[in-house]
């Protein structure tokens, strides 16, 4: 069903997503590929090891150029902190909070 009209409410697929990336997602192992609406594995895109600068710790196959990770920059801290951001949306939707209340900086 990839690219089919989805039709549940916004406020449920902004709950899955944010469940999804706070749960499912291994960021170890794990790419992001929109290009094919899938999670594709670092081994299967040579993403196993830091290059340079590039250090693979934030996934996310360009889908323009799909040898390009466009989260190959994100630092450890950079990582864990968006991890961390993920698990605070989660768990504050689970709460009932509000997207402006999400929104708000800390």
């Amino acid at each position: 069903g990839y690219g089919r009209r989805n039709p549940a409410p916004l406020g449920l697929l902004l709950f899955q997503f944010f469940w999804y990336y706070a749960k499912a997602f291994d960021f170890r192992k794990d790419v992001a590929c929109i290009r094919l609406g899938k999670v594709l594995s670092k081994g299967e895109k040579g993403w196993t090891r830091r290059n340079n600068m590039d250090r693979h710790l934030v996934c996310i196959e360009d889908p323009f150029n799909t040898e390009h990770d466009l989260g190959r920059t994100a630092s450890r801290d950079t990582a864990l902190l968006l991890k961390n951001e993920f698990r605070r949306a989660h768990h504050m939707l689970q709460q009932g909070k509000s997207l402006h209340e999400i929104l708000e900086p800390v």
